[in-house]
């Protein structure tokens, strides 16, 4: 919960008037950017820092009647300064350099600003989706980052009815209606997210990023780096899929089995499971 001064001041009527301040601190770096944007290449994290404490700075100095109306400005402002372009697998550095933003950079940056202003929030993975649920003293307030006019959920039936339907773990209609055909994952997916975690998400997109580019070694390198930070139940599936994919691309031998080797065991296991399902 965000920390607060309570300034009991005002009477009007009879009545006492509580203003919530947050709380001022002086600027200071994030601990959550520098392992958040250490999976970007060519990242500038003093630079990205810098930008951050400026705009963290600007919410501060203004005075708000409670911590629910802060959030409020704070989910605004986050959009507005900072996502601009909605992009497919977009790296965090791009979300600062060009504004560029999936709904996992874009929870990414607000777990960040989150963490920096004192909130206690929770980030909750699904198959298809990621998102992000904030307490105030108002109550809880589900935050889905990609939607700038709706996306700022309160009251509790309206955000049981939000995450009622992300428990479903459908592909969004947008996309099914596309022209691209998306991978349905064999699980179901539903948990929460330590924020360090998703240093592990975010090289996991990466990874998602260089297999559709057929970059498959740069594929393997990512996928490992993702496995070392969190090894969700997408690392397995797509570690499967990246050895069938190269085993049938034309990359050399050697490349083929060195994937192969990092991958044997999941690849194995999928085929036991496949086999036990046919019978």
């Amino acid at each position: 919960m965000l920390l607060i001064n309570i300034d009991i001041t005002l009477k009007r009527s009879g009545i006492l008037l509580i203003i919530f301040l947050p709380l001022l601190a002086s600027a200071q770096s994030s601990t959550l950017l520098p392992k958040l944007l250490s999976t970007s290449k060519g990242s500038n994290v003093v630079a990205a820092d810098l930008r951050l404490q400026e705009f963290e700075h600007g919410l501060k100095k203004k005075t708000y009647s409670s911590d629910y109306q802060f959030l409020q400005l704070v989910f605004s402002k986050t959009q507005q300064k900072f996502l601009k372009h909605f992009s497919q697998y977009p790296d965090l550095n791009e979300v600062f350099v060009a504004g560029k933003y999936d709904c996992l950079t874009a929870t990414s940056l607000f777990s960040i600003i989150l963490s920096d202003l004192n909130f206690q929030y929770r980030v909750i993975e699904t198959n298809y989706h990621i998102f992000l649920v904030v307490q105030t003293m108002q109550g809880d307030v589900l935050i889905e980052t990609t939607d700038r006019y709706n996306g700022f959920v309160s009251g509790k039936k309206e955000i049981e009815k939000r995450l009622s339907s992300y428990r479903q773990n459908n592909i969004s209609p947008t996309l099914t209606a596309s022209s691209r055909v998306y991978h349905t994952y064999h699980f179901s997916l539903y948990q929460d997210v330590d924020p360090d975690q998703l240093a592990g998400l975010l090289y996991y997109n990466q990874a998602v990023r260089a297999f559709n580019k057929k970059e498959f070694i740069n594929a393997a390198d990512l996928l490992d780096n993702a496995k070392a930070i969190y090894e969700s139940p997408r690392v397995a599936e797509l570690a499967v899929i990246l050895v069938d994919a190269a085993l049938e691309s034309n990359l050399n031998e050697t490349s083929k089995r060195l994937i192969l080797e990092r991958y044997k065991t999941y690849w194995e296991q999928r085929s036991r499971l496949m086999a036990a399902n046919s019978r």
